[in-house]
């Protein structure tokens, strides 16, 4: 990261900090961080590069944020272009006046790196030309606004309670001389203000809300910044998993950070390897001993687990992880046991005897069990000591300790000290708060104690069960019911693969009692009243919450747990359709949307009926509820009417449920009669009643109407394309509709006169969606007569000559026109034709996109654009295979004479 100084400095001029000065502290107080070990805890077990040494800059995958993004969604991700130095992209960025307009949103998978990339920024940027405050959200008041979180995080920071933003923006803002000189705009001597928000994902976990405005406010923000005179950059960094959980605004520039390639792995085991050299008997580790099994290999391209990886293996004195099937969850098991047995006999009990130790390895284990399961019931990925000390009094009332480790609080003593929880920075309450170095390690402990208390209900029912003189009732419960009766398991996806992990594990006889015993305590609930919990209570209590929740979880684990379909009458006892209707709802009445979500989207029906299994490819979580209790007619009238709609948070008006019930009849029964001059009686009801009411439209509905006519133009009269036009411009935010609209243009070429926005909103198209209206401008020519032709040519060659200057981007797949091929083949635009990047457009297509494409035009396309890669991936798209070596424009030339 130390080049990205040296961008910088190039980028952007600047003049030296003002000793004292903000600016100058905020640098100092970040470059603290870079002499830090890498591995941040209180263990001295083993040595740690620093982070100055220890960072390795990761790959990352780049998007703009449009309509069609699903930054959520790792398929999404896999199709975006990968690139290697993130150091120049985040120079080109935050040089470019791009970055004050909007954040930049900084994803990743927990133990990615996230966190500490924003503060190696913070200490990297050069001083000249920037002032950095990087402020972790878990530590804000929510219902501050940015403005008053930078200052607090100010005074936090620079231990000045009267230091305030607004201080700061004049230090960054024009210097003296140019304002005397009336060049304030634009001085070169300013510095930029750069803000960096940690832990986005954090935010929502805290406020239990979607935060959906939250990128929105930011941007705005950022205008007001830039109108005052200080122009402020901010980026966001979140776990890709709550993406989703943001309104991200068209055209934000979205990062992903890629996992660790070899050469990264390698680099960094070397730079682990160096600190280690003075250790007479330290093992170097190379690559191999860390990727030969593929779970672990999966592990050590995430830099944290990398370095627990690191950790463990030099803990053991080993150089290679051994296992010839060692599963994450196996895995995950031998290092907690390596460091609970190294916690317990070098630090709480050296001297104690190997039975005491055992014991105390085990208690250490299940309050580290309940401090995960603690963070997981409060949704969120830290606890405080008060709540920890709570939840142990809670489970486990206190004892007489040894004297060696009673001299602290049961908090500290379960978390101050252990390697892979360290003392975060203080909560919002400003208490001390812990976490887990890596979120996993949280997901897996609360699956082991799950697991076990299931284990331990198992033996308990077998006991009964083999024995005649005992009196069989109801199994105790108790304690799995205080686990499981606050958050669904399906929120963390992990804790549930980690469970069957360990129900795979099991013998056969095992599994099947195990999966009886959930089974039998389910059922065992249906008619049980909840009571309070006095002790136990990680968030308010509410009764139908925790009723909801403990039978969702208990289904989740039946279903989760088998390999095979579970008929409902497992679940509830019986086969009635209205039961199992009920209790599906539970869960909806009782669980958050969030929560509900994850459970709903968890499960789903077999083909066979009434049978729940995985659900593999989740709907939208109304349209797999209906499906899950199998009523098909409301999830496929659920389908069509959320496709037509389109999501929103929007409040729905009257006028909105009317339209889109015209809209779906429309859709479902216009006759479209092109060759008649009118409309039929039937069809003009429905339009008439469409436009009947004057009240605006929502976002959703307006996209419906424009979509629709992008369809119908051609045959439905001016009149009505004029009046729904009316009521559909403009496009709903973070829609451009640009082909669409482009069609209707195209069909009715007067709505360009008739609506002077239509033509700049058509000219506006995403760079990725404008070949497809290209391509339709073009192919008008032939039947638009003058003057409209003309006006859709200079329409065309404005998004053209656009596209030329804005290279390289590529073509939306779901949008490429194979008609703008030949377009550039026939006329032979000067514009493309020298720009040198063209073949980058056809880089990336799908086989089907590539078959669309005629020989003559993918012959032309190799012709002036020469390279091996388009005529491969077209031949091969073809499903021809020619030999090695083998001439591929003579096989494309041959194909185009074919025709």
């Amino acid at each position: 990261m130390g080049e990205l100084q040296k961008l910088l400095a190039v980028a952007i001029s600047g003049q030296p900090a003002p000793g004292n000065s903000y600016r100058d502290q905020l640098a100092l107080a970040a470059q603290e961080v870079l002499d830090e070990p890498l591995l941040r805890s209180g263990s001295r077990a083993v040595a740690s590069p620093t982070v100055r040494n220890g960072f390795v800059e990761p790959a990352f995958r780049y998007a703009i944020a449009d309509h069609y993004s699903r930054p959520a969604d790792e398929d999404w991700w896999e199709e975006q272009p990968q690139y290697e130095s993130l150091v120049d992209y985040l120079a080109g960025h935050l040089a470019d006046q791009f970055s004050t307009e909007r954040p930049l949103l900084l994803l990743g998978h927990p133990g990615a790196g996230k966190s500490l990339l924003t503060e190696v920024l913070a200490a990297q940027l050069p001083t000249d030309s920037f002032a950095v405050v990087r402020i972790p959200l878990r530590s804000v008041n929510t219902d501050d606004e940015l403005a008053i979180q930078i200052t607090k995080e100010l005074q936090r920071t620079l231990q000045k309670p009267a230091a305030d933003l607004e201080e700061l923006r004049q230090e960054c803002g024009s210097c003296a001389d140019c304002i005397q000189g009336g060049n304030s705009l634009a001085c070169p001597h300013r510095c930029r203000l750069v803000v960096l928000l940690d832990g986005f994902d954090e935010l929502v976990q805290a406020t239990g809300v979607t935060q959906s405005g939250y990128l929105t406010k930011i941007q705005s923000f950022q205008k007001r910044a830039s109108t005052l005179g200080a122009p402020t950059a901010v980026i966001v960094t979140s776990r890709t998993v709550v993406a989703d959980r943001a309104e991200i605004p068209a055209g934000t520039a979205i990062v992903k950070l890629s996992e660790f390639d070899d050469a990264r792995i390698e680099r960094w085991l070397s730079v682990w390897n160096d600190a280690h050299s003075h250790i007479s008997d330290f093992k170097p580790l190379a690559i191999e001993g860390l990727t030969s099994q593929e779970n672990a290999a999966e592990l050590a391209r995430h830099p944290l687990l990398l370095l627990m990886l690191a950790v463990y293996l030099a803990e053991l004195g080993e150089s290679r992880l051994g296992g010839a099937n060692l599963t994450q969850s196996t895995l995950y098991q031998r290092i907690l046991d390596r460091f609970i047995d190294r916690q317990v006999k070098e630090k709480a009990a050296p001297v104690a005897e190997p039975a005491e130790q055992k014991r105390l390895e085990a208690e250490q284990r299940r309050q580290l069990q309940f401090a995960a399961i603690g963070m997981f019931n409060r949704g969120r990925q830290h606890i405080t000591d008060d709540e920890l000390d709570a939840d142990l009094n809670a489970f486990e009332p206190r004892r007489q300790q040894a004297v060696a480790i009673q001299a602290i609080s049961p908090a500290h003593r379960v978390l101050g000290d252990f390697m892979f929880v360290h003392n975060a920075r203080a909560d919002r309450d400003r208490r001390a708060a812990y976490e887990f170095l890596h979120a996993t390690f949280g997901e897996y402990l609360v699956s082991e104690l799950v697991m076990h208390l299931l284990t331990r209900l198992m033996r308990h029912r077998e006991l009964e069960a083999a024995d005649p003189g005992l009196h069989p009732g109801h199994l105790d419960d108790s304690v799995l019911r205080r686990v499981l009766s606050h958050q669904p398991l399906s929120t963390r996806q992990p804790t549930l693969d980690f469970a069957r992990e360990a129900a795979d594990r099991l013998t056969p006889d095992n599994r099947r009692s195990l999966l009886a015993t959930i089974t039998e305590v389910l059922q065992a609930n249906f008619g049980r009243p909840d009571v309070s919990d006095e002790l136990y209570n990680p968030l308010p209590y509410s009764p139908v919450r925790r009723r909801a929740c403990y039978m969702a979880n208990l289904t989740l684990l039946r279903v989760q747990l088998d390999g095979a379909p579970v008929p409902i009458n497992e679940l509830i006892g019986t086969t009635s359709r209205n039961s199992w209707e009920r209790f599906v709802r539970l869960w909806r009445a009782g669980l958050d949307p969030q929560a509900w979500t994850s459970v709903i989207n968890a499960l789903g029906p077999d083909d066979e009926g009434l049978r729940l299994t995985r659900n593999r490819n989740p709907w939208h979580p109304d349209v797999n509820e209906a499906d899950l209790i199998g009523d098909r007619y409301s999830a496929a009238k659920l389908l069509a009417g959320g496709h037509a709609s389109g999501a929103s948070a929007d409040p729905w008006t009257y006028s909105d449920l009317k339209a889109l019930e015209q809209l779906a009849l429309i859709q479902a029964t216009y006759s479209g009669t092109p060759y008649l001059r009118g409309l039929l009686p039937y069809d003009i009801n429905m339009f008439e009643e469409l436009l009947g009411s004057p009240e605006p439209l929502r976002g959703g509905v307006r996209r419906t109407i424009l979509t629709l006519l992008a369809r119908i133009s051609e045959g439905l009269p001016e009149p009505y394309v004029a009046r729904l036009l009316a009521r559909a411009l403009p496009p709903p935010a973070g829609y451009s509709l640009g082909p669409e609209l482009a069609a209707i243009a195209v069909a009715k070429p007067s709505m360009l006169d008739e609506f002077p926005t239509l033509g700049g909103l058509i000219s506006n198209v995403e760079n990725g969606n404008a070949a497809m209206v290209v391509a339709l401008l073009w192919s008008a020519d032939r039947y638009v007569a003058e003057p409209a032709r003309g006006e859709l040519l200079k329409l065309r060659n404005d998004i053209d000559r656009r596209l030329a200057n804005e290279m390289p981007f590529e073509f939306n797949p779901g949008y490429f026109a194979p008609e703008y091929v030949t377009y550039l083949r026939v006329e032979r635009p000067q514009h493309w034709i020298r720009q040198p990047l063209t073949h980058l457009l056809f880089r990336d297509l799908e086989p089907n996109s590539l078959t669309s494409i005629t020989p003559v035009d993918a012959l032309y396309v190799a012709e002036t654009w020469p390279s091996e890669e388009f005529p491969q991936a077209y031949l091969a798209a073809r499903d021809t295979k020619p030999e090695p070596g083998t001439d591929l424009l003579k096989i494309l030339r041959t194909l185009a004479s074919a025709g």
